[in-house]
């Protein structure tokens, strides 16, 4: 198994080299100081993947070293999560968001801005009654929270989020969620899709 991480995944690449060993399956932790090395020992089939579980390619960058080497994997008939052809489409928030609208499933108040209308883009009284204040802002490409702005009223943040990430088309301004209380603990609603599961 290869696994390809962010640094803040080091815990979970820990837990997942120990329960290879404990299955007796072999590991190796795929970084930036062997993901090209990696790659061209896999392209000329010196080693070979059976599965890929990468947490780190980025889908907007054509050429970056992780997403070529899950493309590569998957070539080889090896099964990598998340699948790059599928992450491309569901990793984009402002794409994926209008999907789910158009399927017809809850989703909270959005509006989209794109890149190109950052500089004359104003939050009017009724986008703030559209969306209440304070709202978020996220990039639609993006993760591990970078670029999201959880608790804002302007349009500062827009821009604060789009230099944060560069790579990003498009930035959401959302209904900010209250966290509820579940017991003695504070809860909040998430969706995984895992394995087609």
């Amino acid at each position: 198994m290869g696994v390809v991480a962010f640094p803040n995944y080091h815990f979970f690449a820990h837990k997942m080299r120990e329960l290879c060993g404990q299955m007796n399956l072999s590991f190796f932790l795929v970084n930036d100081t062997w993901v090209n090395e990696f790659r061209r020992k896999l392209e000329d089939r010196e080693i070979a993947v059976r599965v890929l579980l990468d947490l780190t390619a980025n889908q907007i960058i054509d050429d970056d070293p992780y997403l070529l080497l899950a493309k590569e994997v998957k070539l080889q008939r090896g099964h990598v999560i998340d699948d790059p052809d599928l992450t491309a489409y569901s990793a984009h928030k402002a794409r994926f968001h209008q999907m789910l609208v158009q399927n017809q499933i809850l989703v909270l108040e959005t509006i989209m801005v794109g890149r190109n209308e950052l500089n004359s883009f104003k939050i009017t009284q009724e986008i703030k009654d559209r969306v209440g204040v304070p709202f978020v802002v996220k990039p639609a490409w993006g993760d591990s929270g970078v670029g999201v702005v959880i608790d804002t009223q302007c349009e500062d943040a827009l821009h604060w989020s789009a230099k944060q990430t560069p790579n990003s088309d498009t930035f959401l301004i959302q209904k900010r969620l209250q966290p509820v209380e579940l017991g003695n603990h504070m809860g909040s609603f998430r969706m995984f899709h895992i394995c087609r599961e």
